[in-house]
C-alpha cells in the first residue's frame, strides 16, 4: 500500500463513517434516472459462510459442502469441498436456480478446483454432484467485476431458523463511480434496479454515479458536512494516535445509529417491496453500509457471529486491495488540509481509519440496545418496520435451507 493511497483511504474513512456528516438532511431524492484486484484469495472456510458457501442439499441424499471464492489477482474461481466426498461433477449455471446448468468437469478427484472467469457468464453459480448427493447452487461473495469497490452479494448466509438468504437480490458496495461502463452494465444485467446511496451531497459531487441503464430507482439524501471534527484533529497538542482514531470511529458508529436511521428505514422499505435487485452503498462500503448490512442480516435471523464476519470482510478487502478507495486527484490532495495532516502520520496510526474493527459494529449494536432495548427493537421502533413488513421482507429474501 503506498503512503498516498493510505492517506486517501484514511480521509475517506471519516466520510464513510459519517464523522463529517450531520443534520440538515433533506428528504430522500427518489428518482428514476439514467444518471445515477485484490492480491491473494478472498478465502473463508465452509463453516464461516463468508465466502459463497452452502451447507444445504438439493436432494434427500447427503449434502456436499461447497465454498466458492474469486481471486481478483488471477481471475480464477476457487471451489473447495471435503476430500471425503469422492469423485464429483462440477456444474456451472448463470442463475441461482441452476436451470441452465452445464457440466464443466466430470469425475473430479480431490477437494478443490480452479477455473477462470468467462465473459459469457458475468455471475456464475456452481454446484457439485456425486454419488453422495448434490450441493446447493453457490456463487462467490465478491462479484468478479474488477473495477468495482468492495462489491459483494449478501446471499447464501444461513439463518437460525434453517433458511438462507437468496443469492442475487441484495448487494452492498462502496461508491459506484470508479466502475467501468462494462462492469456497471454487467451489474445492471444481474437485475439491480434500485440504488440506495447513503453518501452526502459533497461525496456524490466528488464521485458521481453514472448508471448506464435508464429507469433505475435511486434513493439519496442531501446533508451538510460537519466540519467540527477538523477542530478536534487540529487542536494543539492533540495526540493523534491509533487509539485516538479508533475511538473516533467508535464514536462515529454510535452516532450513525441515529443519523443514518431515516436512510436505513428507506432501505428496509425498498427491500421489502422491490421487484428486482437492490444495491446499497456509501463511499468505502464499510461503515454506513456495514451497519446497514449488519442490521438487515440480524432482522433476517442471521446469527451475530456471522453478521460480524460479514462486517469484517471489508477489512480483508481493503488490506488486499487498498488502491480501490483512492478516488481523489492530485489537485484535491494538494488543497485538502486533512490529507496534509495525515501525510505526517505513520501507517499504523491510520490503520483504524482504513479498515474496520469488531469494536465498531459492537459499538453500534450497543447504542441500539441502549436506546431501544435490542437490535430488533431498533428495526421495529427506530426504523418503523412492523411485523407485516418483516414477514414480507423474509418471504422475499429467504429460501428454504434444505
Amino acid at each position: 500500500m503506498t503512503k498516498l493511497t493510505l492517506i486517501r483511504l484514511a480521509a475517506l474513512a471519516l466520510l464513510s463513517a459519517g464523522l463529517l456528516g450531520c443534520g440538515g438532511e433533506a428528504p430522500a431524492t427518489n428518482t428514476a434516472s439514467s444518471d445515477a484486484n485484490t492480491t491473494g484469495n478472498n478465502t473463508s472456510t465452509a463453516s464461516d459462510n463468508t465466502s459463497g458457501t452452502s451447507n444445504n442439499a438439493n436432494t434427500a441424499r447427503k449434502t456436499i459442502d461447497l465454498s466458492v471464492d474469486y481471486d481478483f489477482a488471477s481471475g480464477q474461481y476457487q471451489l473447495r469441498w471435503p476430500a471425503s466426498t469422492g469423485p464429483v461433477d462440477v456444474l456451472r449455471a448463470a442463475s441461482a436456480a441452476g436451470s441452465d446448468q452445464i457440466v464443466v468437469r466430470q469425475g473430479l478427484e480431490g477437494s478443490s478446483y480452479q477455473l477462470p472467469k468467462t465473459a459469457l457468464i458475468k455471475r456464475p453459480y456452481f454446484a457439485l454432484r456425486s454419488d453422495q448427493g448434490q450441493s446447493a447452487w453457490v456463487a462467490a461473495r465478491w462479484l468478479a467485476l474488477d473495477s468495482a469497490r468492495n462489491l459483494r452479494d449478501l446471499g447464501g448466509y444461513p439463518t437460525a431458523s434453517g433458511e438462507r438468504l437468496r443469492w442475487g437480490l441484495v448487494f452492498r458496495s462502496g461508491a459506484l463511480a470508479p466502475m467501468q461502463s462494462e462492469d456497471m452494465a454487467a451489474l445492471s444485467g444481474l437485475g439491480v434496479n434500485t440504488l440506495v446511496d447513503f453518501r452526502g451531497s459533497d461525496e456524490r459531487q466528488s464521485e458521481p454515479t453514472q448508471w448506464p441503464v435508464p429507469g433505475v430507482n435511486v434513493l439519496q439524501w442531501d446533508y451538510r458536512l460537519d466540519k467540527s471534527v477538523f477542530a478536534e484533529l487540529f487542536r494543539p497538542g492533540q495526540d493523534l494516535s491509533a487509539e485516538f482514531f479508533e475511538q473516533l470511529m467508535v464514536t462515529g458508529y454510535r452516532d450513525m445509529v441515529e443519523t443514518q436511521r431515516p436512510h436505513y428505514a428507506a432501505l428496509f422499505e425498498q427491500l421489502s417491496s422491490a421487484d428486482d435487485g437492490v444495491l446499497f452503498h456509501c463511499t468505502a462500503g464499510k461503515d454506513r453500509t456495514g451497519i446497514a448490512a449488519a442490521v438487515l442480516l440480524t432482522a433476517l435471523g442471521v446469527e451475530r457471529e456471522l453478521v460480524l464476519r460479514d462486517f469484517m470482510l471489508s477489512d480483508q478487502y481493503y488490506r488486499q486491495y487498498p488502491e480501490k478507495i483512492a478516488g481523489w486527484g492530485d489537485d484535491h490532495d494538494a488543497q485538502d488540509p486533512m490529507l496534509k495532516l495525515f501525510k505526517n502520520l505513520p501507517p499504523e496510526t491510520l490503520a483504524p481509519l482504513t479498515g474496520v474493527r469488531p469494536s465498531y459494529l459492537e459499538a453500534a449494536f450497543a447504542q441500539m440496545e441502549a436506546d431501544y432495548g435490542s437490535v430488533m427493537n431498533y428495526v421495529r421502533d427506530g426504523l418503523g418496520v412492523d411485523e407485516a413488513q418483516l414477514q414480507q421482507l423474509r418471504q422475499r429474501l429467504l429460501e428454504p435451507g434444505a
